[in-house]
């Protein structure tokens, strides 16, 4: 088998990894992975990665914090997933260390990092940030200032902390990093590699200009020059007291010609302003968003995938923790898992705190990387 995918919710990191283990070397009959990608709750997060490396030392081992969890072996709010891709893959793995100050300064790097590769075609660039920083948009300033120009496709996720309170970190051949960006250029030997962006929300006719924010922030203070919550208040037609429930069901879409990249609320100031989870920027343009049809947009998106590589080899499935809370709400957390299973071959999947992709740092959003 060309990869694999391991599933346990065993209570402690050492059965854990033993059940993941047996899993992987019987599928993979003994042998040695190219690349391991693993996730985990960030009480195992540690002591897993440490004997990721000790078990595989001659593969790539990635590991993110995440939660809720699912992949083509199970689904489930306190797990271990984990997939292992044995050949067909190059790879050139790093990390972007203490990521608050200067990502920049790692520019050469990973140029260097990226030029090691044989050939740039069918490649992809796969990152994990941590979060609490707001680092994003810095660190995809600096993927942007690299690898733009050889048209190399990004993706990416925020990792979320679940297990110990605001804690998110990331690991690379089992060194445990909390204020960092792990990332790897993946080239497909043996085919294309597609990334798609999905989306639950459908634009409304409600259409503003942020023309006062604060960047750093992430905080919009006016939108078409009037207070934030006033405007959106209105425009919803709803109490402002009441305006925090409607935000959340009611994200903004940040129209970029013809792409639409959702932010998340965050909260409403005492002073009027509201913070996302995204930056916006001056003068830029939104839309209130609303709920779509679960079933189309998800059957539309396979339909995509199947007309432009048929059923994948494997995918890797990064899911916003909004959207994963989402459909446990409603009662269909089983259904989106068992529409991966049908539609995208084996698949490893993780819920983020944020999503990137095309240099954007966005929410609400599900990002499949699929490889033909």
């Amino acid at each position: 088998m060309r990869s694999t995918v391991a599933y346990s919710e065993k209570l402690t990191a050492s059965e854990a990894f033993e059940e993941i283990c047996v899993k992987i070397e019987n599928d993979t009959a003994g042998v040695c992975p190219a690349v391991i990608l693993f996730a985990s709750d960030g009480v195992m997060f540690a002591e897993l990665s440490k004997s990721f490396r000790e078990k595989f030392h001659d593969s790539v081992i990635i590991g993110t914090t995440s939660g809720p969890f699912f992949c083509s072996e199970g689904n489930g709010q306190k797990a271990v997933n984990a997939m292992a891709v044995t050949d067909g893959l190059e790879i050139a793995a790093g990390v972007i260390t203490d990521i608050k100050k200067n990502p920049m300064s790692f520019s050469g790097e990973i140029a260097a990092k990226m030029n090691s590769l044989t050939s740039k075609e069918n490649c992809c660039l796969l990152e994990f940030c941590t979060a609490f920083t707001d680092s994003e948009e810095r660190i995809m300033d600096t993927f942007r200032f690299v690898i733009a120009d050889e048209r190399i496709p990004l993706a990416g996720s925020t990792a979320w902390g679940v297990g110990t309170e605001n804690n998110s970190m990331v690991s690379l051949n089992g060194e445990v990093f909390e204020s960092a960006c792990v990332y790897a250029f993946i080239r497909n030997v043996r085919g294309k590699i597609l990334i798609l962006k999905e989306n639950m929300y459908m634009p409304t006719v409600h259409h503003l200009v942020a023309t006062d924010v604060d960047c750093d922030e992430r905080a919009v203070y006016e939108f078409n020059n009037r207070p934030a919550v006033v405007e959106i208040a209105n425009a919803l037609k709803v109490p402002i007291p009441d305006l925090k429930d409607h935000l959340l069901e009611h994200p903004l879409g940040r129209i970029s010609k013809d792409k639409v990249y959702i932010t998340d609320f965050d909260r409403i100031r005492p002073d009027g302003s509201i913070t996302y989870r995204a930056r916006i920027y001056n003068h830029s343009k939104v839309v209130l968003m609303e709920p779509n049809n679960y079933d189309k947009v998800w059957n539309r998106t396979a339909q995509n995938v199947n007309n432009k590589i048929g059923k994948p080899s494997f995918t890797i499935v990064i899911n916003c923790i909004s959207r994963t809370r989402l459909f446990l709400e409603k009662g269909r957390f089983s259904d989106f898992a068992d529409v991966l299973s049908n539609s995208y071959g084996t698949y490893w999947g993780i819920s983020g705190m944020g999503e990137q992709y095309d240099f954007v740092h966005m929410n609400q959003t599900m990002l499949l990387i699929a490889f033909e």
